[in-house]
């Protein structure tokens, strides 16, 4: 009895603990992005070319068009640019704008993580520990929630989307919404597919008839959509959102093609796999997965073997399932490309916090008078939580970012013509000066289409037409990207912008790369 009586205080403390860690994640979270909300400069490489993409928006130009000297898209749908777009024609263009998409979409899926779980358990202890793990996650993700990308958005609209399928699928109209939102979240991101399809078996498992409603839904607005959007680009929107994105999957050359390896050197071992090799999903499970969440998978794949031995056929059990499921197809499908950054595991980390929690509360209602499995739940949470662990202080800009931004702004504006920068499409802009295309789409773009280059961008080049080209790494001698061999053919390195240490201007998340190199036309 005292022996009970001593595990059950504890895991009254225990609960108390995670209570507060789930409180100071939270905090965490909310103290970065009061930090980085409204910072100036990039914090992550790719999020000036999204602002490019912005005021394309803004002067009502095309998004889907020919490579040209001034904008090739990256390898997204359209409704990302759409809102950030939007936003920007009243509150103006800039990296504020298109982070509070994203920082908005956070809060949107945390309450809906928090809902999922009190509604399908009826504990809000849990429902809090998932919203909190889901901030935590923030770390593991590679501070991405805040950054002027499509992941936030594509997840608030994906888990959205999943919980009116789950609780208001018994009406016409809660299907309808939910086949909406989740064809909104494939225009955000083409991955969402695995949740539309996946979700279609839930359906047709509980009511047929609901499963012909969504799936007639989801065909008119994903296939309608494509149909629609590849006829008014001139079929530039699925060369750009479909082609070219499947030269990345199964195309094996590209893992050894000199061209992408001094871009790619900058990502871990896992983005360097062929192709070919079964090892990118042993490093996604491994490392990922079980290396980074090992309490919320373990319990995950427990609850699996259980229903294996002894299988429930309800809603309750089949749902978070697929969802979980459809959340691994559409991880993997980003993470295990080449070049996969660690933000691509968001969508499966998100949906396995949801169902770990869900099982959790169902542990703790059916175990309620058995305190030691309650408190080994407790103990396991707690571990997860101290595995996430980060420091914010290290994630946010300094004295000397704001410094060194400020200094390369007026270094871009002294140059009396255009300066092209080719990985930071938009501080040319915020210098005064002309944009023009961003270097990584036009490399995707190369991959497998050498044809389809931006022949006035490297016409402009070789005529010696910028007045400088900031680059972010000394140009090789013996590249063989076409960009740069024609940069050093017509420029030479003059300069190095010089800062004040190794981390100063790096972004904070992403490829860390900065402007570091100036080339000047070369005489004669």
């Amino acid at each position: 009895m005292a022996e009970r009586k001593l595990i059950s205080t504890a895991g009254i403390v225990l609960k108390a603990i995670i209570v507060l860690l789930g409180l100071y994640y939270i905090l965490c979270y909310l103290f970065m992005v009061s930090k980085r909300l409204f910072y100036p400069f990039e914090l992550e490489w790719l999020e000036g070319y999204f602002v490019s993409a912005m005021i394309r928006i803004v002067n009502s130009k095309p998004l889907y068009t020919a490579p040209n000297q001034e904008f090739v898209p990256f390898l997204y749908p359209p409704v990302y640019y759409w809102i950030t777009g939007n936003m920007a024609k009243i509150f103006g263009p800039g990296f504020q704008v298109a982070r509070i998409v994203s920082v908005l979409s956070s809060f949107i899926s945390g309450s809906v993580i928090f809902k999922f779980i009190s509604r399908e358990t009826g504990n809000r202890l849990m429902a809090f520990v998932g919203v909190s793990m889901f901030f935590a996650c923030y770390g593991l993700s590679d501070f991405w929630y805040d950054v002027a990308r499509v992941d936030s958005l594509f997840l608030a609209f994906t888990l959205s989307g999943l919980y009116i399928l789950r609780y208001y699928s018994c009406s016409t109209s809660g299907v309808a919404v939910a086949a909406l939102i989740l064809s909104l979240a494939y225009f955000t991101k083409q991955p969402a597919l695995f949740f539309i399809i996946l979700c279609s078996f839930y359906l047709w498992h509980i009511k047929k008839s609901r499963f012909m409603i969504f799936i007639t839904i989801s065909f008119l607005f994903v296939v309608g959509g494509n149909l629609l959007l590849n006829w008014l680009t001139d079929g530039w929107y699925w060369f750009y959102s479909f082609t070219v994105p499947m030269k990345h999957y199964g195309y094996t050359e590209t893992a050894n093609n000199p061209v992408l390896g001094q871009i790619y050197s900058y990502y871990t071992h896992f983005a360097q796999q062929n192709y070919g090799s079964i090892k990118k999903l042993y490093y996604f499970f491994a490392d990922d997965l079980l290396g980074n969440i090992p309490f919320i998978l373990s319990l995950i794949i427990a609850w699996f073997l259980h229903q294996i031995k002894s299988p429930e056929k309800n809603g309750s059990v089949l749902f978070p399932a697929l969802a979980f499921m459809a959340a691994l197809l559409a991880s993997i499908t980003m993470r295990c490309k080449f070049g996969g950054h660690i933000n691509g595991i968001i969508p499966a980390v998100s949906v396995a916090i949801i169902f770990f929690c869900i099982i959790a509360g169902y542990l703790i209602k059916e175990f309620t008078g058995n305190s030691i499995i309650v408190f080994f739940l407790y103990v396991s949470i707690l571990f997860q939580f101290i595995m996430l662990k980060y420091n914010p202080l290290n994630h946010i800009p300094g004295p000397g970012d704001y410094k060194a931004g400020k200094q390369l702004i007026e270094t871009v504006s002294s140059f009396r013509g255009d300066v092209y920068m080719p990985f930071h499409s938009y501080y040319p802009v915020m210098a005064g000066k002309k944009m023009y295309a961003h270097r990584m789409p036009v490399d995707d773009v190369f991959i497998g289409f050498k044809d389809k280059l931006p022949g006035r961008l490297l016409d402009k080049i070789s005529k010696r037409q910028f007045s400088a080209i900031i680059h972010d790494w000394a140009i090789s001698p013996d590249t063989e990207n076409p960009v740069e061999k024609t940069i050093i053919s017509h420029y030479e390195k003059t300069s190095e912008i010089h800062y004040e240490n190794p981390d100063t201007f790096m972004p904070l998340t992403g490829f860390r790369v900065r402007p570091q190199f100036v080339y000047v036309p070369k005489e004669g």
